[in-house]
């Protein structure tokens, strides 16, 4: 289950996905001492289109440090990937390849039980 207090794309505030998009502002949550279970929940399929999702952190909360590239997201489905922040500051970022299309309403979080708990 996604941690409400740890969502880097909450879809109940920032709607569908339909073009490029940076996380703003940052969620802090302080410097990991595990990796962290990301799930991202992609509830449409476009084609000839896909997601390419980039997890970033922040030791301030202004200037981003990619620190993760999730595979290419091509179809609807949840995806997982684990990552150890070690800035307080968490954020994303998704690019569009292929064109621009309505991925509907993606969710991006932490999953604290981790990848094999319902969300």
């Amino acid at each position: 289950m996604f941690d409400s207090n740890c969502m880097l794309r909450d879809s109940s505030s920032a709607g569908n996905l339909t073009g490029n998009e940076l996380a703003a502002p940052y969620v802090r949550t302080g410097p990991d001492l595990e990796p962290q279970v990301i799930a991202i929940h992609v509830p449409n399929t476009v084609s000839n289109c896909s997601l390419q999702v980039s997890i970033e952190e922040s030791r301030d909360g202004v200037n981003p440090a990619e620190i993760h590239q999730c595979a290419p997201i091509e179809a609807a489905g949840t995806y997982y990937t684990t990552v150890k922040f070690n800035g307080p500051f968490k954020a994303y970022r998704i690019k569009q390849v292929g064109g621009p299309g309505n991925w509907g309403a993606v969710d991006i979080g932490l999953v604290p039980g981790g990848r094999y708990t319902n969300h």
